[in-house]
């Protein structure tokens, strides 16, 4: 495993991205670098770690109503009796 607990998420959730563009072929573990490794493999899954977490961060963002916006509403009365 790698030194934090941390490094390990982060890894893994961009192992997964990959693999998971890779189609689910070969070993996830085959996209994740080793425990003390620098290398291409740890930038690209830190990258698309950070980029999956904005974007999950800019989706709950664009999902959620501010409290204090109101609703605008037109009502219209329509008077019959003329």
């Amino acid at each position: 495993m790698r030194g934090t607990i941390g490094n390990f998420v982060i890894e893994i959730i961009g192992a997964f991205v990959v693999w998971a563009l890779k189609g689910f072929k070969g070993a996830i573990s085959d996209e994740m670098s080793g425990p003390h490794e620098s290398n291409i493999k740890t930038w690209r899954n830190f990258l698309i770690t950070i980029i999956v977490v904005l974007l999950v961060v800019v989706v709950i963002g664009k999902l959620q109503k501010p409290a204090n916006e109101t609703g605008t509403y037109k009502i219209e009365i329509i008077n019959k009796n003329k």
